[in-house]
């Protein structure tokens, strides 16, 4: 049975036309056979296929080889999002004993640990960021109903979304620039260890005085991204669907979004390559010394060149794909597609991001004795104190 032809009304060729049906290797994800009304990619070229044109009027590709490309890199990228997502609650939970061992009293007294305990409430700030906008789409606060439009909720629903992710900017900026500030006092330490004035701002009052210091400006920049977005009335639902309550979106606004995180990555290269400048030098300088003991006769071994190598290369990868990422965004013409699939690559970077925040917490555990023996302390001593009472108890028989 032949299949009716529908004549274009362009004389551009339609990459999801009826022409490509008689190839047995291509089928049309987006038609009314296989589309699924929650696929981005589907909404966003049944809304506007001409979006798929280049600027010089011809489409990207010949053949529907690149359409079909396009389409399942946007379904890789989709299945890191719920990892990343179920990551958020785990390393919460993990960040949550983390900063009950550094806020005791035997640790937060150095400055190290003080500046640790920072980037723990960071990462715990990323963390519950992810959540509160994960809890929002389980439809318990309310039903949310389905308008053709992605990303339209409730006001409310969108205002959660916009704290969480102003926090969230806040958060990264914080446990970088922070974890920067850990590298630079180290290096003074080792690099410069008679002179007075190290000695004095390597104080636990020097070190929340920068805590602050970067908080405040952290804040700043968070609230530029909040005060940049605006929201967005749907009217009308591109199903013909009308919600039981009005919808809004985020409205991008391109003129500041764009050059805002374009600023972000920069800031995030800026703070990887900076870390891994100085753990070289720390590196350096450790193994200096420990060759100057060993040559003293001392045989005491230090882990601390392996805790500044592991930290280097953890912030190293997560803060160079961030900031890579948003920094290549801003450099590609907006104009084709790809940039879309470019954006659909954030959960990855994020992924890399919240490992790095749980990495925190082991180097910590492994690396440090003090920690671990804190931790002891801390989630054994009760269980001690019930096996000194029981056998302190006399055997009345």
């Amino acid at each position: 049975m032949g299949t009716k032809k529908v004549k274009p009304t362009t004389s551009t060729i339609n990459p999801f036309s009826d022409y490509y049906e008689d190839d047995p290797d291509y089928y049309n994800p987006c038609d009314d056979k296989y589309y699924d009304p929650y696929d981005e990619f589907c909404a966003i070229y049944r809304d506007n296929p001409l979006e798929y044109l280049a600027p010089d009027g011809d489409f990207l590709s010949s053949s529907s080889d690149w359409i079909n490309t396009v389409y399942s890199l946007f379904r890789f990228f989709d299945k890191f999002k719920p990892i990343y997502e179920v990551a958020c609650y785990i390393i919460f939970i993990i960040n949550i004993f983390h900063l009950l061992i550094l806020t005791r009293k035997e640790l937060r007294s150095n400055l190290v640990y003080m500046i640790m305990i920072g980037v723990g409430i960071s990462d715990l700030v990323q963390s519950l960021g992810t959540m509160a906008q994960h809890f929002m789409t389980l439809n318990i606060v309310y039903k949310i109903e389905d308008c053709g439009e992605s990303g339209a909720y409730r006001y409310d629903h969108l205002i959660v979304n916009l704290v969480a992710k102003s926090a969230q900017v806040m958060s990264r900026r914080c446990s970088s620039f922070l974890a920067l500030y850990i590298a630079v006092i180290r290096a003074l330490a080792i690099l410069f260890p008679m002179i007075q004035r190290v000695a004095t701002i390597m104080k636990p009052a020097y070190g929340f005085l920068m805590m602050i210091i970067v908080l405040v400006s952290c804040t700043i920049w968070s609230v530029v991204f909040f005060v940049l977005t605006e929201f967005k009335k749907i009217l009308t639902c591109g199903n013909l669907y009308r919600p039981s309550y009005v919808m809004y979106k985020f409205q991008v606004d391109e003129q500041f979004k764009y050059p805002f995180m374009f600023v972000d990555g920069c800031m995030a290269l800026f703070v990887s390559f900076s870390y891994v400048i100085l753990a070289s030098v720390l590196v350096v300088a450790i193994c200096k010394a420990e060759k100057r003991r060993r040559s003293l006769g001392s045989d005491e071994s230090s882990n601390a060149s392996k805790l500044v190598t592991i930290m280097a290369v953890s912030v190293f990868i997560s803060e160079t794909t961030y900031g890579a990422l948003y920094v290549v965004i801003y450099s590609f013409d907006r104009q084709y597609e790809e940039i879309k699939v470019l954006k659909k690559q954030d959960s990855v970077v994020l992924i890399f991001l919240i490992i790095n925040s749980a990495i925190h917490s082991f180097v910590c555990f492994f690396m440090s004795s003090q920690y671990r023996e804190t931790a002891r302390r801390l989630f054994w001593k009760r269980s001690s104190r019930v096996e000194n009472i029981i056998i302190s108890v006399p055997n009345s028989s």
